[in-house]
């Protein structure tokens, strides 16, 4: 598969974007006095592996989530899209109602020691999010399919 200019430009953007929000979620835990919840959330599904994935999942996830988005205007990656980001929704809310991570009785701690990481973090975290799916949807408004679906 040959991937243009604008594939890799989403794929670094989101990888980016995926690293920001983990070095945000790695200030909130706090070497271990914080919340991991955020860290959670930000690699989910691949969080559920362990702590040690919540560093270094981020850029992998949003990265992906991010090609998948630039290639929207073929089916397939949109369906991929679709899938990966609801596994992703799915998994972070499982992460945060039923497990470990979703202590939130840490994340008030965090909130009330130093409230400017987890605002900054939810505030990244739903502008990504808008300009994921703005990306999905202007891709997909404006691309021109080729008659083999491609």
């Amino acid at each position: 598969m040959h991937f243009a200019r604008r594939e890799v430009t989403a794929f670094s953007a989101g990888a980016c974007y995926g690293g920001g929000l983990g070095v945000l979620a790695w200030i909130c835990a706090g070497a271990g006095h914080g919340t991991y919840l955020l860290g959670a959330v930000t690699s989910a599904p691949f969080s559920a592996l362990g702590h040690d994935a919540l560093l270094f999942a981020g850029p992998v996830v949003w990265g992906i989530l991010a090609l998948l988005a630039a290639l929207g205007h073929r089916p397939k990656c949109r369906q991929g899209f679709l899938i990966a980001a609801a596994v992703h929704y799915a998994s972070a809310l499982v992460l945060v109602f039923g497990t470990d991570f979703g202590a939130l009785k840490y994340l008030q701690r965090v909130m009330e020691g130093m409230p400017f990481a987890p605002v900054a973090w939810a505030v990244a975290y739903l502008v990504g999010q808008v300009a994921l799916w703005y990306g999905l949807h202007r891709v997909r408004a404006t691309a021109r399919i080729a008659p083999d679906g491609r």
